[in-house]
């Protein structure tokens, strides 16, 4: 499968999820498909954060004009607490 793009930006108390392959967002809920891999590009707009879904994949952190990347692939459907 192709994997899915996903752009992660940390905000004040908010994550915001891009979706540039379909030009859309959303804000504090993330949506992948099932068993497709999810390439993630985590920033920062302006302090540090950490990016944690524990049952999706591990802790990474975004950082202001950093880009980190997280790969992972959600194995079964359900909903994932994030932190």
């Amino acid at each position: 499968h192709k994997p899915l793009r996903v752009e992660v930006v940390a905000l004040d108390w908010k994550w915001l999820f891009i979706y540039p392959d379909y030009g859309i967002a959303s804000v504090n809920e993330l949506a992948a498909p099932v068993n497709q891999p999810i390439d993630f590009r985590i920033t920062s707009s302006t302090v540090m954060n950490s990016f944690y879904i524990p049952a999706l994949a591990g802790q990474i952190y975004a950082m202001p004009a950093m880009e980190t990347k997280l790969h992972a692939v959600v194995n079964r459907p359900g909903t994932y607490i994030g932190f």
